[in-house]
This record gives C-alpha cells, sequence and structure tokens, in this order.
C-alpha cells in the first residue's frame, strides 16, 4: 500500500466523512488509517497522529460517558475515572497542526524513561464486508515509535509489509493460526476438565503430546513474528537504556560516523533515530536483515553502496564496543491495536528478557499518567505498602488443589494479605477489596466478573495493581462485526487500575499456581523468612495443604534476588523452570504502566 502522494479522490471523501460528529467506532478507525495511509509519504507527523487517533476509539468513548455519568451523581469528594480530557477525541473543525502539536506535547509530557511503539495494521476494505467469524486477516503494519519526554526525537513511522511465504510468497494468515492455537488449547483442557487424575498412561501420554505439540506451534509463530513479519524492524522493540550518556555516546558517534563516510548524506532526524535503533538491536539481528534495513535508509546507488556495506559494520561495533546488549534498560509500553492484541509479542527473543507492557491507546497510556503523576517516580507507580494485599481464592469452590496450594503460599510469604478462600464473596466484599487494598489478587475461573460485574467495576476508583490468575482473564473478546472487542481489562483501565496482569487464554491450575507464586514472592519482598524459590514443595505440587513455616521441611541453597519492578519480575517468573507448558508462560501479559515497590 506504499503511496508517493496524496490521492485527491480519497482526500475529498475522507473530508466529506470529517463532517460526521461521532461516527461509530469502526468507522472512525477506518477513516483514521485511510487517512494515515494518504498522508504518509507528504506528512509523516500528521499520518502519526491519524493512527494514533484509529486505537480504540469506541473503548475511548465509552471512557468520556463514563467519567460524565460519574460526574453529574458523584459527590464533592468523590474519585473518579479516568479523566475525559486524556482521551476524548478533538472536535473535527479543529486544525490538523492543532490536533498533531497536541499528540506531540502529551509525548514530551510523560516520563522520560518511557518508549512507546505503536503496531497498527493498515485499512483492509475485506474486513469490512467478511461475514464468516473464523476468518482473519494478517494485514501490513505501521510500527509508530514514540520517545518520551523534552528534547527527544520526533515520532517516527515504518511500513511493514503482510508476511509473505518465502518460497510461494503467497500471504502468511499468523491470526488465523494463533486463534486455532487458542481454540485448540481450549478445547484440549475442556476435555478433561471434569477429570482429578489421568484413567491410565496411554490417556496422560495423549494429553501432553497434545499440549507438547500446542507448544511448538506457538514457539514457531512467535519465531515468525519476529522473523517472518517484523524483520529487521523488531530492533524498535528496545527501551531507553538507564544509563543515559549511552544513548548521547551512541548519537554522537552516528554523526561522526556519516560525516567520516559521506560528508554529503543528509543525515536527517528520522534516519538517525533508525540508525540508532539498528546500533541497539545489532546483536539480534541477523546479516540478512540488517542489509534489507541499510538499503531501506540509504537510496542504492553506486555511490552509496559502499556507505551501506560500512553502515552495518558501524552499527555491529559499536554495539559490541559499548556491550550494548548487557546494559538494562527502561520499561518499554507496547500500544497494541486489538486485532493484534491476540499475539505473544512479549515471548519474542528481543522482548523476552526485559521489561515491557501493553496498553491499547497512547491516550490511555498519557490518561493514565495523568490520574497517577503524583506517585511516579523515575517512570514508575510506585508501591509503597505492598503488605496490604487482597485476595480472592477458588470463588466458585470447585478448585480444591489450587486453594490448597494457594492459601498455603499467602500464609507462608504474605501472612499480612487478607482475603476470601473456598467461599463465595458477595458483591460488597470483592469491591471493598479493590478499592481498600494495593494490590489485589484473583485466584478462580476467569476474571472474576460473575461475582462482581463489570458495570460496577468501571463505576468505582481503583488505585490497587490488579491480578487476575484465570482462564482467559484479560483476553480480547470479539463479540461481532462492525464492533470493537471487548475485555474485562479495559474495565479496570477506566477505574484508573494502574497495571493489571492476567491471561490471554485458558491455562491449566497447577502452572499458572507456579507462575503465580513465582512471580508474587519475586516481586513482594519478605525478609523474615527462607526464600520462597528455595522451599521443598514437591508435596505442595500435589495440591495438599502445606505448613511452610514447619522448621523440618527441607530448605534448598540458593541466593535469591528480590525485583522490585513488576514488569521485571513477571518475566523473571516466566522463565521458571517449574513451569511444564510454553502456552502457560506466553499468556500471562501485563497492561498498564510499569510500576515498582519502594518502601
Amino acid at each position: 500500500m506504499a503511496n508517493k502522494e496524496n490521492n485527491p479522490e480519497l482526500t475529498e471523501i475522507l473530508e466529506k466523512l470529517s463532517n460526521v460528529h461521532y461516527p461509530s467506532g469502526p468507522i472512525r478507525q477506518s477513516v483514521e488509517r485511510m487517512k494515515a495511509h494518504n498522508c504518509m509519504q507528504t506528512n509523516e507527523l500528521e499520518a502519526i497522529y491519524h493512527l494514533v487517533e484509529s486505537h480504540v476509539p469506541s473503548l475511548r468513548m465509552k471512557t468520556v460517558l463514563r467519567y460524565e455519568k460519574m460526574l453529574v451523581s458523584a459527590s464533592d469528594n468523590a474519585q473518579l475515572s479516568l479523566c475525559k480530557n486524556h482521551v476524548a477525541a478533538t472536535c473535527t473543525n479543529t486544525k490538523i497542526g492543532d490536533n498533531v502539536n497536541l499528540m506531540l506535547a502529551k509525548i514530551r509530557e510523560m516520563p522520560p524513561e518511557w518508549t512507546l511503539v505503536q503496531l497498527t495494521p493498515h485499512f483492509n476494505p475485506k474486513e469490512n464486508v467478511e461475514i464468516d467469524p473464523n476468518k482473519h486477516y494478517t494485514n501490513s503494519l505501521y510500527i509508530s515509535v514514540f520517545n518520551c519526554g523534552t528534547n527527544q526525537p520526533k515520532p517516527f513511522c515504518v511500513n511493514i509489509e503482510a508476511p509473505r511465504d518465502s518460497v510461494t510468497g503467497s500471504h502468511v494468515e499468523f491470526v488465523n493460526e494463533i486463534r486455532s492455537i487458542i481454540s485448540d488449547n481450549k478445547s484440549a483442557l475442556t476435555s478433561t476438565k471434569v477429570q482429578t487424575h489421568f484413567r491410565g498412561v496411554p490417556e496422560k501420554q495423549n494429553y501432553f503430546s497434545k499440549r507438547q505439540s500446542l507448544d511448538d506451534r506457538l514457539r514457531i509463530l512467535v519465531r515468525d513474528l519476529q522473523n517472518v513479519y517484523l524483520k529487521e524492524w523488531k530492533c524498535f522493540m528496545i527501551g531507553k537504556y538507564v544509563n543515559n550518556d549511552l544513548e548521547i555516546k551512541i548519537q554522537k558517534r552516528i554523526k561522526e560516523f556519516f560525516k567520516a563516510e559521506a560528508p554529503s548524506f543528509n543525515l536527517d532526524e528520522k534516519t538517525q533515530s533508525i540508525v540508532q535503533y539498528l546500533v541497539k538491536g545489532a546483536q539480534q539481528l541477523t546479516l540478512t536483515e540488517m542489509r534489507s534495513a541499510v538499503q531501506t535508509l540509504i537510496p542504492n546507488s553506486g555511490a552509496n553502496k559502499t556507505l551501506q556495506r560500512n553502515l552495518g559494520g558501524f552499527c555491529r561495533s559499536l554495539a559490541d564496543e559499548l556491550s550494548l546488549y548487557e546494559q538494562k534498560k527502561h520499561p518499554l509500553i507496547l500500544i497494541i491495536d486489538d486485532s493484534l492484541d491476540c499475539f505473544p509479542w512479549e515471548m519474542m527473543d528481543i522482548l523476552v528478557d526485559v521489561s515491557v507492557s501493553r496498553l491499547p491507546s497512547l491516550h490511555l497510556a498519557y490518561a493514565l499518567f495523568q490520574e497517577h503523576k503524583a506517585t511516579i517516580q523515575n517512570g514508575f507507580k510506585i508501591v509503597q505498602n505492598p503488605e496490604n494485599g487482597m485476595y480472592i481464592v477458588n470463588p466458585d469452590l470447585d478448585l480444591r488443589n489450587m486453594q490448597n496450594r494457594i492459601t498455603s503460599f499467602y500464609e507462608y510469604w504474605l501472612p499480612s494479605w487478607q482475603g476470601v478462600a473456598g467461599s463465595k464473596p458477595t458483591e460488597e466484599q470483592f469491591e471493598k477489596m479493590l478499592v481498600s487494598g494495593d494490590i489485589f489478587s484473583y485466584h478462580g475461573h476467569g476474571s472474576g466478573s460473575h461475582f462482581f460485574p463489570l458495570y460496577k467495576v468501571e463505576r468505582i476508583r481503583i488505585n490497587a495493581i490488579v491480578l487476575l490468575f484465570g482462564c482467559g482473564s484479560t483476553q480480547l473478546n470479539i463479540i461481532g462485526p462492525q464492533t470493537e472487542m471487548f475485555s474485562t481489562y479495559q474495565m479496570y483501565l477506566i477505574a484508573c487500575s494502574p497495571c493489571i496482569v492476567g491471561m490471554l487464554w485458558e491455562v491449566t491450575d497447577l502452572d499458572t499456581d507456579v507462575l503465580t507464586t513465582e512471580f508474587l514472592s519475586q516481586w513482594v519482598p519478605n525478609s523474615d523468612k527462607p526464600h520462597w524459590k528455595t522451599l521443598d514443595k514437591t508435596q505442595w505440587k500435589k495440591g495438599e495443604k502445606v505448613d511452610f513455616s514447619d522448621k523440618n521441611l527441607a530448605v534448598t541453597s540458593g541466593n535469591c534476588i528480590q525485583e522490585p519492578e513488576l514488569l521485571k519480575a513477571l518475566s523473571l517468573a516466566k522463565k521458571s523452570h517449574l513451569l511444564n507448558f510454553y502456552l502457560t508462560r506466553a499468556s500471562c501479559v501485563a497492561r498498564g504502566i510499569p510500576v515498582k515497590i519502594v518502601k
């Protein structure tokens, strides 16, 4: 869909459509993406603005309406939901230049530690007329990069073509494959749901064979996401270095290189920014990917061939010289379109070792920043009282083994936390836990919305970190044609929760319990006892209630370092050797802004 200049006929149609105030979300989404396509080559910043506006317009409108309703009915001291001023779309009569400047102002105002990377699919007219609910499209992408803070390069955008088979040249439908994996995984788990034990060795082998096959399919898909879909532009998935001097040194060396190698070359800001990411990601790129990126940046003329060849070598040598792969990085926030949210982007090689969260819109990232900026330090929402935790465990009364495991953990590692286990909470109890705790953790089926309706979630103010360890607890659901997808986590965002951790699809209870306890023990400190990781959990894994305070229980040696950053602790927990299935590791994601415990 490359275009060299604005299409006059399309421009005229889009201008007429702009006169429609408050169109439906999907219509506005399509119009904004067509506008972006129409001006990408002539005014990139304007195109980026349209791409930003195309993300979740219905959810943003819902946030505005919820704020207005609360404003009318709230008392003087009531705490409101996300402020409408931070997410509302501007009037269609506003000049486009003013809209772009407002977007840039938001980026400058957000913490300088943040990097936002936005993934937006191209407009595809086929999706508007598709009637098969099982038919999905893997479209070309625009990847936009926003370096927050002042004195930063302007946002830039790169086009990524839809993936094609290297042999046949036909389109590869990754979305169909991930939907198939999710469906097959659900079928495999549902077929054994009512069983507490396998009826024999063949049945057990068959089950694990199916799960292993699904794990293998997902690993292949993740590999193809980074190598076939994103290719060289996966290098944009890198946050800023904690040592800011490294960023400055890289910029300086890039300028020196071009001055020495090609004094007449026009090194504009976008080219310099992309070269900087090529340096930062050089150790993650193959020679072919580096060559392709360089050829995209440098026109392939005779005078530039030497520059192309030398630039790739320069990026690699500078990355090695500065040992960039070993340098600590600030968290990365992925702004992911709903149609791409089903992919476990966090499992890509370039992201698996770093702190990364996801949000559906730049505006929602800005809104969360505004709501919590009084408690944000160095880019992190600070949690000062992690002992003030609340939990709900096994409210449906049918996961006894899970209840034994989780309550054993809480009684040992987090004895100050309060909650309900093995009984159905009332709506009043559920609400009280959400609004009074610094951390809220749910362990049961789904997201718990059958105990506390979502329309009530969005009506309260939630400052707690919300952990939903249930099957598909933060999964986006397709609810119909020409309708935005819906998920539980969206209501928690509207209620101002700074970060929600949950699952993209169905998971098993043992693996989820292992992931939960590995994560919480890594993140929430308890210096008074031997670390959870050092305990003998043989009986615990069998679903038995274990008193870990018993002095006779075996304790293994080992140096366990606490990780106060939520996103990093989650990343470390997902690498635990105790987890059986790759699908469980990939399912767990964080949605929101970076969070850190500081006592």
